[in-house]
């Protein structure tokens, strides 16, 4: 009787297990020159951070539409508690609009300083998120039952505000601790020296991860020696696409992390990368190149 019950309750919201096993799992889409990061947590909650995109693609959504939704779906995921756009660059944010036009989202956070929210990608996704009836906020600290998402970066302003004026696009992007018990996930978006430099002043400690998606594709201007020993991850995940046009990840960033014992895993090799985080601070990770996960 007692598997039978079991096997019902397995079968119910559209066949996803109420009796979630107790992991947090990260999933780095596949998204070519990009990032898109969705995480599932024990309790159901949904996160998506950034959603992949170009500056030049196809009318209909392009990555949105082809890599990011059809991920959604295939993993079953109709509701979204949080969206993040670390940062308005359109390889980051521009897949973000087909989510918010098909997907129900609950809140969008955003950080820009003062006038670079009402230009470029952050105005499109602001005038969805307000048709779409989405709350926009900076980021904060919250938690969803066990998991805790810490903002380091950037630092807070006045009037809701955050970022600095002084700094560009790609430094003030949003950087995320998840905490899961013993498990650490750090979200750097695309922050480059002067951000990682601020970082390693004010909250060393804070960097400490288990596992890292490496900042700004893996270029030669991020992922300082300093910055991946504050971090010292056991794996090191890249986003980027076969044959990008920059050149990422750098020769000397791979040598910086393996040498700091850190598995580098690439989204351009592996395909999407699913790691799976538990309470105890263990870790499983998995590609899937050649399919959806």
């Amino acid at each position: 009787v007692l598997l039978v019950a079991a096997s019902a309750l397995a079968l119910l919201a559209g066949g996803r297990a109420l009796l979630r096993p107790a992991e947090l799992r990260a999933v780095f889409i596949d998204v070519g020159q990009g990032d898109a990061t969705l995480l599932e947590l024990a309790g159901g909650q949904r996160i998506l951070v950034d959603g992949g995109g170009a500056r030049r693609q196809r009318a209909g959504g392009g990555v949105g539409l082809r890599r990011v939704i059809p991920l959604l779906q295939r993993r079953r995921v109709r509701r979204l508690d949080l969206v993040v756009a670390t940062h308005a660059h359109a390889d980051h944010v521009r897949g973000l609009l087909a989510v918010l036009a098909r997907v129900e989202v609950a809140e969008l956070w955003t950080c820009a300083p003062q006038g670079e929210a009402e230009r470029g990608w952050f105005v499109k996704l602001h005038r969805l998120a307000r048709r779409r009836g989405v709350r926009v906020r900076v980021p904060r600290s919250l938690r969803f039952g066990d998991v805790r998402i810490e903002p380091l970066w950037p630092r807070a302003g006045e009037g809701g505000r955050c970022g600095d004026t002084s700094l560009s696009t790609n430094e003030n992007s949003i950087v995320l601790r998840v905490d899961y018990g013993a498990s650490r996930l750090l979200l750097t978006g695309d922050i480059e020296r002067d951000a990682e430099a601020a970082l390693l002043s004010a909250r060393p400690r804070a960097l400490r991860a288990s596992v890292v998606k490496v900042p700004h594709h893996g270029s030669r201007t991020s992922s300082s020696a300093g910055f991946v020993e504050a971090v010292s991850p056991r794996l090191a995940v890249i986003s980027c696409a076969q044959h990008n046009a920059f050149r990422f990840p750098a020769g000397s960033v791979l040598r910086r992390y393996r040498a700091a014992g850190a598995r580098v895993v690439r989204t351009d090799r592996q395909g999407a990368v699913i790691v799976a985080l538990r309470r105890d601070g263990t870790f499983t990770w998995r590609g899937t190149a050649g399919g959806l996960p």
